[in-house]
């Protein structure tokens, strides 16, 4: 009977829409979308990275009462869930920034409905988790640094300034990266729920 008209995506291969070259108004729209999601996603990359890195490599030793206290990462465990959460988050943004960019490259638009809600879900799962870890740790790193007179904890920073100087910054650059997730996240529940628009 009629022609079946579906707006400016047509067709689709997989899991992939390719838009019709005859259009040039949606696909610059969505490429600058899509564009600007590869930039985040790579971006959270190297957060993550510094992130990890910079608490990772913090050491310091010194002499404590006549005792020598060696403290790594692994001294607070909030530092080492952070460090591990940073790793993770970092490789999974790669590989998304990666589809991402090859999405861009080849012109087309995610369609399956499972894939956009699995990407959604991860996205918004790595983003509370690496909030939840940069907030631990700076609960801990608050207490290093000011003590706690009601359980007789002392500063350990006035002992350890170049390490905890190392570990503030690495929990920045948590934050910022988390921040960038949310972002993310954002763009990707647009990308999933665009998909349950009108006909």
């Amino acid at each position: 009977m009629g022609k079946d008209t579906e707006g400016p995506v047509s067709r689709f291969s997989g899991l992939l829409l390719i838009p019709p070259r005859d259009n040039n108004v949606i696909p610059k729209m969505d490429r600058r979308l899509r564009m600007t999601e590869v930039i985040l996603r790579f971006t959270v990359v190297s957060f993550a990275l510094v992130s990890a890195v910079i608490v990772g490599t913090a050491s310091a030793k010194r002499d404590i009462f006549g005792l020598q206290k060696h403290v790594r990462f692994t001294f607070l465990k909030t530092l080492l869930f952070l460090v591990i959460v940073d790793g993770i988050l970092a490789v999974y943004s790669l590989l998304q920034g990666l589809r991402c960019f090859s999405s861009l490259y080849m012109q087309s638009i995610l369609l399956s409905k499972p894939l956009a809600w699995a990407i959604f879900f991860c996205d918004q799962t790595m983003a509370y988790v690496t909030f939840a870890a940069a907030a631990s740790s700076t609960e801990a790193a608050y207490i290093s640094q000011q003590g706690l007179e009601e359980f007789g904890w002392i500063n350990t920073c006035m002992f350890f300034r170049a390490y905890c100087f190392k570990c503030g910054a690495g929990l920045i650059n948590a934050f910022l990266a988390a921040i960038c997730m949310v972002i993310v996240s954002g763009m990707s529940a647009f990308h999933l729920f665009r998909l349950y628009g009108g006909k």
